[in-house]
């Protein structure tokens, strides 16, 4: 992956620990957007297709929505009796401040029906900025934005800016990036959902700005505040996230191309969530190994009870293709584990991670005092599994009526090589109870095999900066 040195030195250095990630009342874009497109994500070595070309906004009709009838109906209503349907390329949706709506399981959707929007359509809910950002309520069910539950093959994109949105977790996701292959998020607050935002195993370029989302998840270990799934690019600048539902992580991405920068993720922040179990309890921070990653001026919190890690690099291989859900073409392809060697380090078939000018603090409490639970259990601050097991699911091929995998299958072939992913760990600070261990190259129940983590003084040469 190829970075320029504005994107690395660029990024302002994150501050003190703070109570709460205010929510900013600006709409923002990313870096490189402007005003009339949304920001597009350079190429890297690891063969994405560039996003496709969404409607420009000044092409979108703007609408504003009906108040009182979206009351009445929990749904989105439209003011002038306009439709949805009747912007097959998208639309603005303005949303006025100050508002708290009920509203029922997705309020908007792409929809199964092939035709209902054209390739490239562009969805933007915009709340305003004169006012404190409208609540969306969903008590019980959550799904308040989504795409379809069938498969759809055609891009969209959703756009959400200035809003706070709260659910409950008998649904799947707060907001749910099923279907949609370009999801933004900027200076909104979701807290709540069975997952607060999920991205699914799809082709998503997401980015995320000036966001915070917490206590989310089910507590049962598989749903999380952020869950990203394996696609094309993640992005989250400015934001934070925080005190998922224990057992669960701040942020989970599995994305081909990681870029988090100036954030903060946290075990929890006040003592209400902990004793609500609101305390994550697992990493904060879990990252895919088989990725690219790009980590800068971050804060990572880890707080008790907490497992042993604030940050891990998990050694869950995904082939593309193999999932029920991704068309096998959709733009990325599987890595022949022959091809990555960690030995050359300008081979494009290295996992490479890059941890720069972080943060990470062990076992401090929000009143300033030490955890106890830390200190009789200080831990790891960042572990490297590698590229090691295949993977964690299934046992066999299975193959469907179009010739699609439909199970993730080790080849009987594979060879495990733990030290293709490496991480590079630059200026990184640690701060609080002394971890145990700072960087450990040792994968979890493998304690034989190495996933070297390289201490580095300057940026590595083959990021060409």
């Amino acid at each position: 992956m190829l970075y320029s040195r504005r994107n690395f030195l660029c990024a302002a250095g994150a501050s003190g620990l703070v109570a709460a990630a205010p929510i900013i009342t600006s709409q923002s874009g990313a870096a490189n957007a402007t005003e009339d497109r949304p920001p597009r994500a350079p190429a890297t070595a690891k063969g994405e297709r560039p996003l496709p070309e969404l409607v420009p906004e000044s092409d979108l009709p703007i609408y504003d929505l009906d108040v009182d009838a979206t009351r009445t109906k929990q749904q989105f209503v439209l003011q002038d009796d306009k439709k949805f349907s009747s912007a097959p390329q998208g639309c603005v949706v303005r949303i006025p401040a100050g508002l708290e709506l009920p509203l029922k399981t997705f309020a908007w959707r792409v929809g199964r029906k092939p035709g209902r929007y054209v390739t490239g359509a562009r969805l933007i809910f915009r709340g305003a900025t004169d006012g404190s950002p409208s609540l969306l309520v969903s008590p019980k069910d959550g799904d308040l934005f989504g795409g379809a539950n069938g498969m759809v093959d055609f891009p969209v994109g959703l756009e959400l800016e200035n809003l706070r949105i709260r659910t409950g977790t008998k649904g799947r996701a707060a907001v749910r990036g099923v279907f949609l292959r370009y999801i933004r998020l900027s200076n909104v607050q979701i807290e709540g959902g069975a997952q607060g935002f999920f991205l699914a195993n799809e082709p998503y370029v997401a980015v995320l700005e000036n966001c915070e989302i917490f206590h989310s998840g089910k507590g049962d270990g598989l749903s999380h505040c952020l869950y990203a799934g394996h696609g094309e690019r993640f992005t989250a600048h400015n934001c934070r996230f925080h005190s998922a539902k224990a057992v669960g992580h701040a942020l989970k991405c599995y994305a081909d191309n990681v870029d988090v920068r100036n954030s903060i993720l946290e075990s929890w922040t006040t003592f209400e969530d902990r004793d609500q179990g609101y305390h994550g309890e697992m990493p904060p921070v879990d990252l895919g190994a088989w990725a690219n990653t790009l980590l800068v001026d971050n804060t990572i919190v880890r707080r008790g009870p907490a497992r042993m890690t604030s940050l891990e690099y998990r050694n869950r291989q995904y082939p593309k293709g193999m999932s029920k859900w991704v068309p096998p073409d959709w733009g990325t392809e599987v890595v022949d584990h022959e091809l990555v060697d960690n030995r050359d380090e300008s081979n494009p078939h290295l996992f490479r991670h890059l941890l720069i000018g972080n943060r990470f603090v062990n076992g401090i409490l929000p009143d300033g005092s030490e955890d106890p639970t830390i200190r009789k259990k200080p831990g790891i601050a960042v572990r490297n599994n590698g590229t090691g097991p295949w993977a964690s699911h299934g046992k066999g091929l299975k193959v469907n009526k179009e010739g699609l995998n439909q199970k993730y299958t080790k080849p009987s072939d594979w060879k495990d090589h733990m030290e293709r992913a490496v991480v590079w760990a630059i200026d990184n600070s640690f701060e609080g109870i002394p971890f145990k261990t700072k960087y450990e190259e040792r994968p979890y129940h493998r304690s034989d095999d190495f996933a070297p983590i390289r201490e580095a003084k300057r940026i590595p040469e083959w990021a060409e900066l």
